[in-house]
């Protein structure tokens, strides 16, 4: 059998890992090929020990010369742009359509929810990532039929390899790690940092990523005169031991679906405040394995409780390790990802 993983996107995000990982599952037993315009992801791509092909920009041409090159039996297209391109594409190909995302414009209709509409005929089956992904789609009683709802998982023997890698230590007591986008909703996260630093004085708080925000940010942060408690990390390849040496994962998402870094955190005993969003909700036991709150005042009081209170931080530290222990079988979820693969 030969999957062809398409994706929009040149540089790596959720989306992209989940694919790298469902990639490294089915080493050895799936040929497996990822293919999305060339950038810095194919280099990562390449450092996973998995074959890149360059299909240009997507387009339904370009798609059609990548599916000429590689002739798959199943093409995997990953979000709504990449599902649409390859159905117009695909012929008959089987294609399994996988949502990572619950996009707030797919809730509703609109252009984008429309042309997804439009082409739910032409997908064998389709994938996704949280409950909230499909029971929130504008036009779910249309996919209901093809559905299979598959919660992301992350190898944590990748994270240790990871982090083995990286000699540096890192300072800091809280972290954002994302895309600086109004998705993750980053300015939101300075003025609770801004918050947990005064009541918490000598608290340094990190923000890892890049986006079209990152203007908006530094400048929120200058406004707040938070100065030296704030580092700033840019885009990492490897976030992993700056996850786990930072006491606590802050999210201030807008929409999500079931975010990758959520758990490696979790995985990586570092408790997750954030807001209750999509899949976050699914994974997140509020005031057990972590702090879910809609309330910027709470989010503040969570996480300078974890900050100032040894016994709490250890005790829910345990608790999102363990817990995320048990959602991330990757067994289970090689035989889910099998079954749609043979379903088709």
């Amino acid at each position: 059998m030969k999957v062809l993983h398409v994706l929009s996107s040149d540089r790596l995000s959720g989306a992209e890992n989940v694919v790298l990982e469902i990639m490294d599952a089915f080493r050895g037993e799936i040929d497996m090929v990822y293919a999305s315009p060339n950038g810095p992801i194919a280099r990562r791509v390449a450092q996973r020990g998995h074959v890149f092909f360059d299909i240009g920009k997507l387009s339904v041409r370009h798609i059609r010369k990548a599916i000429k090159a590689i002739a798959p039996d199943i093409i995997h297209a990953h979000d709504i742009r990449a599902s649409v391109f390859v159905s117009a594409a695909a012929g008959s190909i089987p294609v399994i359509s996988h949502l990572h995302c619950n996009f707030i414009n797919m809730r509703r209709i609109t252009l984008k929810s429309l042309m997804y509409r439009l082409t739910i005929k032409k997908y064998a089956k389709i994938i996704a990532v949280s409950d909230s992904v499909f029971n929130d789609f504008a036009f779910a009683g249309a996919i209901k039929s093809k559905v299979a709802v598959i919660y992301n998982v992350v190898n944590h023997s990748r994270l240790i390899e990871a982090i083995a890698q990286d000699a540096h230590n890192y300072a800091v007591d809280f972290l954002f790690l994302g895309r600086l986008s109004a998705q993750k909703d980053p300015l939101r996260a300075v003025e609770i940092a801004a918050r947990v630093i005064e009541k918490v004085p000598g608290a340094s708080f990190g923000i890892a990523g890049e986006g079209k925000l990152k203007e908006a940010v530094t400048n929120a942060v200058n406004t707040a005169g938070l100065g030296e408690s704030v580092t700033f990390f840019g885009f990492m390849d490897n976030p992993y031991k700056l996850l786990s040496q930072a006491k606590v994962l802050l999210m201030s998402s807008v929409y999500e679906g079931l975010p990758m870094g959520v758990l490696e955190a979790m995985l990586l005993g570092t408790p997750v405040v954030s807001t209750p969003v999509d899949g976050v909700k699914a994974i997140i036991d509020n005031g057990i394995n972590g702090c879910l709150s809609s309330d910027n005042e709470d989010l503040v009081k969570s996480v300078c409780k974890l900050l100032t209170d040894t016994d709490y931080l250890r005790k829910m530290s345990y608790e999102a390790e363990v817990s995320a222990e048990r959602i991330n079988n990757i067994g289970e979820y090689k035989k889910k990802i099998l079954n749609v693969y043979q379903s088709v």
